[in-house]
């Protein structure tokens, strides 16, 4: 999935940069060797629900979670 992020100065068209998510050649090993050993693994993120679901199957993540936003309203 690729993102592409429009930059503005003064309010006027300074370009542009993509952004791709890319998942490392060891994350599944990595996920798999955590629930060999009982741990409960969660994918959470802020991307759309879509992109979660297609970086969690390739990486066996049974739960995943997309558009997740930080809630900060506790701090002052």
């Amino acid at each position: 999935m690729t993102s592409v992020v429009v930059m503005a100065i003064d309010q006027k068209f300074a370009g542009y940069v993509t952004i791709a998510n890319e998942i490392k050649a060891d994350a599944k090993q990595a996920i798999t060797d955590l629930h060999a050993l009982n741990i409960k693994t969660m994918m959470l993120s802020g991307d759309k629900q879509s992109v979660v679901n297609k970086d969690g199957s390739i990486t066996y993540h049974p739960d995943e979670q997309g558009n997740t936003i930080p809630d900060f309203s506790h701090r002052n």
